[in-house]
C-alpha cells in the first residue's frame, strides 16, 4: 500500500514529497512500514528523512546535504532493533543465523572528502553462524563507539560454541574512507574457528582450533601484523591455502583439488607454518609480516591434491618465523 504527497514550489514553498509504504515485502520478507520524504528549501540545499517501523522496531534516518561549492553532508541515524533475524532472508549465502538487536544514535558528517563519525551502537546479544565456518558465533554485548572518525569498540567479546572467548580491541579510522587505518589487537587462547563440512566450503573444512595475540597496524589494504598464532590440539582441517605462492611443480595450467587427500606426517610443522605465513601476505597484502607460529603435534592438517595427473600443489612462504 503506497500512499504520498508532493508539495510544489508554488507561492514560495519548498519544493518536496513525502511517500510511505505499508505492508513491504521484499523478496517475500515482510519488512514493515518505511516512510521517505525529501525537500529542497533552495537550489543550494537540501533535507531528506527516512523511517522504518516493523512491530516494535524503529530506525530512524535524516539528513541534510549541500549542493554549492564543495559538497557536503550531514546525516543522523537512531537505532531501536530488537530483532534482526528477518535481515537473515537477504544474507542467506553468507550466514546460517542471524538473531538479536541494537540501539543507539549516530551522526556522520561529510566535508571537502572527510567523514566524520560520532556515536555509539550497543548490541543486544547477537548470534551470527557464518556458513562457510560451520559455526555460530555469540556477542552477549558490548558497544561500537564512534568519535571524530574513530570507531572502537568497547567490551566486544566473541564467544564459540563452547563459550571461549575471541576478544577485539581498538578501533578503525575512517577519516578517509578510501583508505581506513587499522590499530586492532585480536586475542583468543582455545577459540574454536571452523566446524564445517565439505558441503560448507569445499576450499576447506573440518575443525580449527587456536589461539592467537595479534597485533595489526596500518593501511586496510597493506597493515604490518605482529603477534603469536597456537594451532591446538583437536584441530582436523582439510584445506586449499589461499596464498600468493601456491603453485604448481611442473608444467601450466591451474590445479583441480578434490576431496582426496594425504594426511601430512606430523614433522611436516614447517610447511604448515610457512603456509600460514604466506596466506596472511595473500589474504591482507602485505609482506609486514612478524609473527611466531606453533602448532601442536596432535594439530592434522590436510593438503588436496590432484588425483589425475599426479601432479602436486607446493606451498612456499616467506618472513621470520
Amino acid at each position: 500500500v503506497i500512499d504520498g504527497r508532493v508539495r510544489l514550489p508554488i507561492h514560495g514553498q519548498a519544493i518536496g514529497a513525502q511517500v510511505t509504504i505499508t505492508e513491504l515485502q521484499v523478496i517475500g520478507v515482510d519488512v514493515g512500514e518505511v516512510t521517505l520524504g525529501a525537500m529542497q528549501p533552495d537550489p543550494e540545499h537540501v533535507s531528506w528523512a527516512a523511517t522504518l517501523v516493523r512491530g516494535t522496531d524503529r530506525a530512524e534516518a535524516s539528513g541534510d546535504v549541500t549542493l554549492a561549492g564543495a559538497s557536503a553532508m550531514t546525516a543522523r541515524a537512531r537505532l531501536n532493533m530488537s530483532d534482526l533475524s528477518w535481515l537473515q532472508d537477504f544474507v542467506e549465502d553468507y550466514l546460517t543465523t542471524l538473531e538479536g538487536g541494537v540501539r543507539g544514535d549516530v551522526t556522520m558528517h561529510w566535508n571537502a572528502g572527510k567523514l566524520g563519525l560520532d556515536g555509539r551502537l550497543d548490541i543486544e546479544r547477537m548470534r551470527v553462524g557464518i556458513r562457510q565456518l560451520g559455526q555460530t558465533f555469540t556477542i552477549p554485548g558490548g558497544a561500537l563507539v564512534m568519535a571524530d572518525g574513530l570507531v572502537s569498540m568497547s567490551d566486544v567479546v566473541i564467544l564459540d560454541s563452547l563459550q571461549e572467548a575471541f576478544r577485539i580491541t581498538g578501533g578503525i579510522r575512517i577519516t578517509d574512507p578510501t583508505e581506513p587505518v587499522l590499530d586492532l589487537g585480536l586475542q583468543a587462547e582455545h577459540f574454536h574457528w571452523v566446524h564445517s563440512t565439505y558441503k560448507d566450503n569445499p576450499l576447506f573444512y573440518g575443525d580449527l582450533f587456536a589461539g592467537l595475540d595479534l597485533a595489526i597496524k596500518g593501511r586496510a589494504l597493506a597493515p604490518s601484523i605482529t603477534g603469536k598464532v597456537r594451532v591446538l590440539t583437536g584441530t582436523d582441517l582439510t584445506l586449499v591455502m589461499p596464498g600468493s605462492k601456491v603453485e604448481r611443480v611442473d608444467g601450466e595450467g591451474v590445479v583441480i583439488f578434490t576431496d582426496d587427500l594425504y594426511r601430512m606426517r606430523n614433522d611436516s610443522v614447517e610447511v604448515i607454518r610457512l603456509a600460514l605465513q604466506d596466506s596472511l601476505q595473500a589474504m591482507f597484502g602485505t609482506n609486514e609480516i612478524d609473527l611466531k607460529i606453533d602448532v601442536e603435534k596432535e594439530a592434522r592438517f590436510a593438503f588436496l591434491l590432484d588425483p589425475v595427473s599426479g601432479d602436486q600443489a607446493t606451498v612456499r612462504g616467506t618472513g621470520d618465523m
